[in-house]
């Protein structure tokens, strides 16, 4: 109902409420006897046996005290005014209520010994930790992984191939209750001395295998002994399999499958984004996590159509898996969508998906 609907009904209403006036005025106090009731009728009584109260009391020179102002659902709230303090009117607010917004997480920094690399240097990672963080509650986590071009702030921050937007998403996400609160931890995705070099294994138009991007390929050894322990140090995070996750993006999508597939009894959901194209294929990934012995309860895979990178090799990523997993795979989803790239638009869809489909609250 809108102010002038409700002057309009007020003042078919006037005749009624100032009989009813004498019945609800005592002494120097304006009381309502309808307030909180919330019906548009015991509303507008409420409002004009206040108004009608305080004219009187303003044109005899009193004035009344309002202890507790009238709420009317319906069409706003009163302002009150300060306790015990005598006025001689009252304003309705016009104030519409705003809808409620996500409550943000906050992004935190962990850094950590990498014993895995020989001299073990020290690393750092970006960690969200959901709005309603709290250090009495174990949190599912989920490490997400970059792509060979990228480091721990690949998702976070814009890049050429776009801008990730995982933190809103994950606001958004928990709010409206599609996933569960959960932790993201964002490492550095190589395990080698020269972590920090992003640059790829094209040197002068040949592909050559440098350490930094070897260093994709041994980062499970960093992820068991070192990051993981860190991480389960730091923050308030299930220390089980069933709470962990494992996904990424081109490089870190083949990190995702090649590696996480040999480590389920650490990771029960994997996830991989437009996989790079040494991603290994699905009857490798089904033999081993049916030899890991551990059920997975999940796999995800997406890649756009028009993707030159990743897709040339991503219909054999799922081909065979399910067959040869057997009954250690719980669900193999696998999405191809057509007319996208190589680019953050499939990674932001794909990670999306991902929380929902490991941490959904319906999974």
């Amino acid at each position: 109902m809108t102010i002038d609907e409700l002057e309009e009904y007020l003042n078919a209403e006037k005749s009624a409420a100032e009989r009813a006036l004498g019945a609800d005025v005592c002494g120097k106090y304006a009381r309502c006897a309808f307030c909180g009731k919330g019906t548009p009728k015991a509303c507008a009584k409420a409002y004009l046996r206040y108004r009608k109260a305080l004219e009187e009391g303003y044109k005899s020179g009193g004035a009344w005290l309002l202890p507790e102002p009238p709420v009317f659902e319906k069409f706003g709230t009163y302002e009150p005014e300060p306790e015990n303090v005598r006025v001689p009117l009252f304003r309705l607010s016009r104030r519409k209520k705003q809808p409620e917004k996500p409550k943000a997480g906050r992004l935190v920094e962990l850094y950590y010994r990498a014993t895995a690399i020989e001299g073990a240097p020290e690393k750092h990672a970006f960690v969200y930790l959901p709005a309603g963080y709290t250090a009495t509650k174990k949190f599912p986590v989920l490490y997400l992984l970059h792509g060979i071009g990228g480091d721990e702030r690949e998702w976070l921050f814009p890049h050429e191939n776009g801008r990730g937007d995982c933190i809103a998403m994950l606001d958004e996400a928990i709010f409206a209750g599609e996933t569960e609160e959960l932790v993201v931890v964002f490492p550095n995705g190589r395990t080698a001395a020269e972590f920090s070099d992003c640059t790829g294994d094209v040197v002068d138009g040949h592909i050559v295998m440098k350490d930094n991007v070897r260093g994709f390929y041994e980062f499970d050894r960093e992820l068991r002994q070192d990051l993981i322990p860190a991480v389960e140090a730091a923050y308030s995070v299930r220390d089980d399999r069933d709470g962990r996750a494992l996904a990424g993006l081109s490089m870190g999508g083949m990190q995702a499958i090649n590696l996480g597939s040999r480590l389920t009894d650490l990771f029960s959901c994997l996830g991989g984004f437009s996989c790079g194209p040494t991603t290994q294929c699905g009857v490798v990934t089904g033999l081993a996590i049916r030899a890991g012995g551990k059920f997975v309860r999940g796999v995800y895979l997406v890649c756009g159509e028009k993707d030159n990178i990743a897709y040339p090799v991503f219909p054999s990523l799922a081909d065979g898996l399910k067959e040869m997993a057997g009954e250690m795979l719980g669900t193999l989803t696998v999405e191809t969508l057509p007319e996208k790239e190589h680019n953050f638009e499939v990674w932001n869809y794909g990670f999306g998906k991902f929380i929902r489909f490991a941490f959904g609250k319906t999974a």
